[in-house]
């Protein structure tokens, strides 16, 4: 099979093959990128983001959409599992952004104290 996918397929491979996953946690950085489709755009570059530290939801324009909200509401699910229920916390809001008149979630994930 020669196509433009042979060699992102042997990329995957190799990966695969000396890959440990790690148990499943809260994100380093504790926070949810949502952001556009733009393939010019690395949001892992332009915020300094290594792996681990923050999911990355891509739609286009990077709107908060209702897919985009259940995406989070599972984000945060998995969240409440990956820690003691007492001890992690999930919430998000969605805020309308007095600019542009248009609507924006705000995310947060942190410890209960």
């Amino acid at each position: 099979m020669t196509s433009r996918m042979t060699p992102l397929l042997e990329r995957n491979e190799q990966l695969a093959r000396t890959f440990t996953p790690v148990p499943l946690g809260l994100p380093a950085a504790q926070v949810i990128v949502i952001t556009c489709l733009d393939h010019r755009v690395d949001p892992a570059i332009t915020l300094g983001l290594r792996l681990g530290d923050a999911p990355v939801l891509r739609n286009a324009g990077g709107r908060v959409t209702q897919p985009v909200i259940e995406e989070i509401a599972y984000l945060a699910f998995l969240a409440e599992r990956a820690g003691h229920h007492s001890y992690v916390g999930a919430q998000a809001r969605v805020v309308r952004d007095r600019g542009t008149g248009g609507q924006r979630l705000v995310v947060g994930v942190g410890v209960d104290e």
